[in-house]
């Protein structure tokens, strides 16, 4: 009898866990983001690139192989590139998804990613940057080329005067170019069609036709109007919420089951016995 109490103790607050919001859900966090700095050193070897932890890089400090940093590299990271040389190879920084990218003034640097959230083009810097960008900043006067896609690009001047080269090999859905310190925008263009936004000495090459001068969807926006129009049609928003969701209270409810289970087969032993 009392290991029957017992049991129906359990199940009693097991069932109560089961009706707690969230009470069994276990979270996944994320691991927190890093920062390295990245720099070619024509005198280490045969000239090659090298990094260190931390968001500037130190010649006085040690540093190692971009070996070890594509290893541990992962999505959300920052990387700083420094590179004063025009003769540096191109920089592999390997198939994650940074949250980070600065160009720190470099002298002709080519670099390869496998997308970027954030991208810092610094003035004075002259690059090119593969991999689609969420959102591109251009820092007055650099030369830029984009291979991939670019969401939002921005293109920053110092003064009235805009004269950064900039260059895109993929869709450009917003173009904003404006001045820092004077009133004045250059550009507030939409939806660059593919490989058609050329920007020389801060003039606009691009024909009229390959571009909108009124706002159109982002990919994002575009991808919201979709979930939203394809989404269960339903009395209440409440309804498709309370549908159970793939790994939502899973390990109560295999305590509940475990424990109805032991109860069943408890209260037949008891009758057995009697």
């Amino acid at each position: 009898m009392k290991r029957l109490k017992a049991l129906v103790t359990t199940l009693a607050a097991v069932a109560l866990l089961a009706t707690l919001p969230q009470g069994n859900t276990l979270k996944a966090e994320a691991a927190e983001a890093k920062n390295y700095a990245v720099k070619y050193c024509p005198d280490e070897g045969n000239g090659e690139w090298r990094y260190q932890e931390g968001s500037t890089f130190d010649d006085s400090a040690s540093d190692r192989e971009l070996y070890y940093l594509l290893q541990d590299l992962k999505d959300g990271d920052k990387v700083a590139v420094y590179n004063e040389t025009s003769t540096a190879p191109a920089l592999n920084l390997g198939n994650v998804k940074l949250g980070d990218l600065t160009i720190c003034r470099t002298a002709m640097t080519v670099v390869y990613t496998g997308g970027i959230f954030e991208c810092h083009i610094l003035a004075g810097s002259v690059c090119s940057v593969n991999g689609d960008i969420d959102y591109a900043y251009v820092y007055d006067v650099a030369t830029v080329t984009f291979p991939g896609n670019i969401t939002e690009l921005i293109a920053t001047a110092q003064d009235e005067a805009f004269n950064s080269n900039i260059g895109c090999n993929g869709k450009v859905w917003h173009l904003n170019a404006y001045s820092i310190n004077a009133p004045k925008t250059f550009y507030n263009l939409y939806n660059f069609s593919k490989n058609k936004l050329v920007i020389e000495d801060g003039s606009l090459k691009t024909e009229y036709y390959y571009y909108d001068k009124t706002t159109a969807a982002s990919p994002a926006q575009a991808q919201a109007s979709s979930t939203t129009s394809t989404a269960p049609a339903t009395g209440s928003s409440g309804e498709y919420d309370d549908v159970p969701k793939t790994g939502e209270n899973t390990l109560v409810f295999w305590f509940l089951a475990t424990a109805v289970i032991c109860l069943t087969g408890s209260l037949v032993l008891n009758r057995k016995t009697k």
